[in-house]
């Protein structure tokens, strides 16, 4: 347990956070991989999954923000995580040969007689020539750092 400190002026800042348990976690381990010892006597993980499509190992529901998880990824500097990244920049170097078609269709949709077309198009230009990265919405009880980075 500990209090939750957040960023800037956080709106939940100061609450008590609660203790996580092990029937808090699912853990996501390989198929053929024997499952963890619970480190806590007479407890056990809430789920195991064997789900090779995603990078997490581990999650549980934030006590603070509940409809928020918390997740638990490999360090940047493991060797699965490098194949998983040398996967996603393959997949963007093979968008290289869709860009011209894409830029093209934006480009044409600027004139669209229907405004929500438009605003697409707009929107999907200044994401590419800006290199901006969407982000997410957030509630009125989340600290507001939403919109698109550079």
């Amino acid at each position: 347990p500990g209090l939750f400190r957040g960023r800037g002026e956080h709106p939940k800042m100061g609450k008590l956070k609660r203790r996580i348990y092990p029937e808090d976690i699912t853990i996501n381990i390989g198929e053929d991989v024997p499952v963890p010892k619970c480190p806590m006597p007479g407890r056990r993980w809430k789920e195991v999954r064997h789900d090779s499509t995603v990078t997490w190992l581990a999650f549980w529901i934030d006590p603070i923000n509940t409809r928020e998880f918390k997740y638990v990824f490999l360090a940047a500097s493991s060797s699965l995580k490098g194949q998983s990244d040398r996967e996603k920049y393959e997949k963007a170097r093979l968008l290289k040969n869709y860009i011209f078609n894409i830029r093209a269709t934006y480009t044409r949709k600027f004139t669209s007689s229907d405004p929500t077309i438009r605003q697409i198009a707009v929107a999907t230009y200044l994401i590419d020539r800006l290199a901006l990265r969407a982000g997410n919405e957030k509630d009125d009880d989340e600290a507001d750092t939403v919109g698109c980075c550079s």
